[in-house]
């Protein structure tokens, strides 16, 4: 009967184990597991992305309403600011 060393514990198995029966890690499905592991977390870390992008784009388009909602107002207090200094120009011209 063939045997191999188990990666885990260097102890002698059959070849055809998936399991050590010394230190009960899994072998013939390592590759296939971590593999499907790799994707599965690949896979969780892109969904996150988008998730972080899309609540960035949402934030950017927050900031650029809240930004033009700022500016009119800014615009609005200038107008009222130089309709008092017309008005207080006008009071000095006539003293």
């Amino acid at each position: 009967m063939a045997t191999k060393k188990c990666p885990f514990c260097a102890e002698e198995i059959q070849a055809e184990s998936i399991k050590c029966h010394f230190c009960g890690e899994n072998i013939g499905m390592g590759r296939w597991k971590s593999s499907w592991l790799a994707l599965y977390f690949k896979r969780k870390a892109l969904e996150e992305q988008k998730k972080i992008e899309s609540l960035d784009a949402k934030e950017a388009q927050r900031n650029k309403s809240s930004n033009w909602l700022a500016l009119y107002f800014k615009r609005k207090r200038l107008e009222e600011q130089q309709k008092i200094d017309a008005l207080n120009k006008k009071s000095e011209q006539k003293q």
